[in-house]
């Protein structure tokens, strides 16, 4: 194993936050798009955009796990990794923030929409967990890779395990509610789209808390890449 300059590592790991940003910014994107092109009368545009913003996801996830593949075979601090991770995580938190902003709410209270909430708590749950599972699936794997290097291509691809968790819950209850209220005349996507993004923010601030805490308590044992 070969260990690069610092300044080089330092510069993977800009890349890393850069691929690991796009890759979920454009998957959160998604929701978005889709309910913005029903809002303004044009569902194939919306879809449209959604998949060019999985364009986006393309090239994040490209940049992301062949860079961070590098910097692994180079040496790669776990700390360093991990709080790149955290950094990135916060501003995805931030974007989802202002996606929501921009989907205008209902003129109806919340009072009066509390009936329907406690008829979504499967759709606020699995918005909420989903995020948790793709964002350690694609921090932790190859942080353990550093730290018991043997094991490397082996732990970074226990990954998709955590990955292929997020997609049936994404595609099956999240994708597939919001695409049944598109189709219903008296559905309300826009409603559901921002439970989704609200419950994502919480789970992106529950995953940048443990992660925070996991990160300390490597830093405080010694581990560091080999």
């Amino acid at each position: 194993m070969t260990v690069l300059e610092p300044t080089i590592m330092q510069g993977l790991l800009v890349f890393i936050a850069c691929g690991f940003f796009l890759l979920h910014a454009a998957e959160n994107y998604q929701i978005f798009a889709r309910v913005s092109g029903y809002k303004k009368g044009r569902i194939a545009g919306g879809y449209q955009s959604a998949m060019e913003g999985m364009l986006i996801n393309r090239v994040g996830a490209v940049v992301f796990h062949l860079v961070t593949s590098f910097y692994v075979e180079n040496g790669g601090y776990v700390t360093d990794f991990l709080l790149s991770i955290v950094v990135c995580s916060f501003l995805l938190l931030v974007f989802n923030a202002f996606l929501l902003n921009k989907i205008i709410s209902n003129t109806t209270s919340e009072l009066s929409n509390m009936p329907k909430i406690r008829r979504d708590k499967t759709l606020i749950t699995a918005s909420y967990i989903a995020p948790i599972f793709i964002l350690f699936g694609l921090s932790i794997p190859y942080a353990l890779g550093m730290v018991f290097y043997d094991y490397r291509l082996t732990l970074a691809n226990t990954g998709f395990l955590f990955n292929t968790f997020f997609t049936l819950v994404t595609v099956l209850i999240i994708d597939k509610r919001i695409s049944a209220a598109i189709d219903d005349v008296n559905g309300d996507p826009i409603r559901l789209a921002r439970l989704v993004l609200q419950s994502r923010i919480v789970g992106i601030g529950s995953f940048i808390v443990i992660l925070l805490i996991l990160t300390m308590q490597i830093a405080g044992g010694g581990f560091v890449g080999n």
